[in-house]
């Protein structure tokens, strides 16, 4: 998140440049949601891998009664992330 913040940052910064407060207000616009979804997520995920016992037996049956693949499809929407289009194509 913090790289993503980086990228985005910068550029509301570079296209607010002569007033930095609306940089840092288009800033919290464009992150707020994802930044608490992934918030969100993360708790939600602590709470089912940090589970024990018998909780964590049936947590791992249905892990791979849903297989690698749907696994990861549930969080294409955090790692498939792009950078603003000025970082893009920068060589």
């Amino acid at each position: 998140m913090a790289i993503e913040d980086a990228a985005v940052l910068a550029d509301m910064l570079g296209k607010y440049l002569d007033d930095p407060c609306d940089a840092l207000r288009a800033y919290e616009g464009a992150r707020w949601h994802r930044s608490a979804r992934a918030q969100q997520m993360s708790r939600r995920q602590g709470r089912i891998y940090g589970l024990s016992g018998p909780e964590a037996f049936v947590r791992n049956l249905a892990m791979r009664a849903m297989g690698g693949e749907k696994l990861r499809a549930r969080y294409d929407w955090l790692y498939d992330w792009q950078p603003p289009e000025r970082f893009q194509n920068a060589s």
